[in-house]
Formats: C-alpha cells, sequence, structure tokens
C-alpha cells in the first residue's frame, strides 16, 4: 500500500519526497509561517489516521519525517543547507543542461517551477516503506 500517494496525494514517480513536497507546499517556500501551518495540517491529518490500527505504524512514521522536515526548514541555517542541496539537484537536471545546450528556448513544461515541481532531492538514507 502506498501511503505516501493515498494519503498525502504524492505519486510514486515523486518519492521519496523532499521536505516541500512531503508538507504539500512550493519549492523552496520562504515563510515560516506557511511551513508552520502546512505542518499542523499534515500532524492533524495523520494523527486521525493514526486512529485506526491497520493505519498506526505508517501514520506514525510519516508523522516523525513531517517533525524532521519542520525541524530543517524552521531552522535558518538548516533550511539554506538543505536548500543549496535542492537547487544544486535541480541544477543537475538533464533538462536544464539540454536546455543551456541550446541557447534557451524554454517549453512551458521545462521551466524552473515545473522542474521544481519535480526535483526529488531528500536527505540521506531516507527511505520509503
Amino acid at each position: 500500500m502506498d501511503r505516501y500517494h493515498e494519503w498525502l496525494g504524492i505519486p510514486p514517480e515523486e518519492q521519496p519526497p523532499n521536505h516541500y513536497r512531503l508538507l504539500g507546499i512550493s519549492l523552496l517556500e520562504a515563510k515560516p509561517q506557511v511551513i508552520e501551518s502546512a505542518v499542523n495540517q499534515r500532524m492533524g491529518y495523520l494523527q486521525q489516521l493514526s486512529g485506526d490500527q491497520a493505519c498506526v505504524e505508517d501514520a506514525q512514521r510519516i508523522m516523525g519525517e513531517i517533525s524532521r522536515a519542520r525541524l530543517i526548514l524552521l531552522n535558518k541555517e538548516k533550511k539554506a543547507l538543505y536548500d543549496e542541496g535542492i537547487k544544486s539537484e535541480l541544477d543537475a537536471l538533464p533538462e536544464a543542461a539540454g536546455r543551456a545546450a541550446k541557447g534557451g528556448g524554454m517549453n512551458p513544461a521545462d521551466s524552473p517551477s515545473a522542474e521544481k515541481s519535480r526535483a526529488t532531492t531528500r536527505p540521506a538514507g531516507h527511505r520509503t516503506h
């Protein structure tokens, strides 16, 4: 059972999700209020699900991931390091390299915002279940 997809709307090709995708917010979101609100919404939903014995283990595991995302994204220094990793991965995407070699011409599907939504940067050792 794919809990990320079923519960959070994160399709398999975007798993494991980066912290922003896990929270359902824009990549590189800068406003702490937006991050905190997303954390609270996700945690509230997962706490409801954890009332079902069949879901409790997965819900608790994902709540732990959300807590770790919160700790990183709400700490200025940790967020800066995390965001640099995401930016580096975006720069390494084949679409970005191909576009640069051709001198620019951008398809809307290859726009920076579309690439950012496809980025899957995550902390080392992060696994899906």
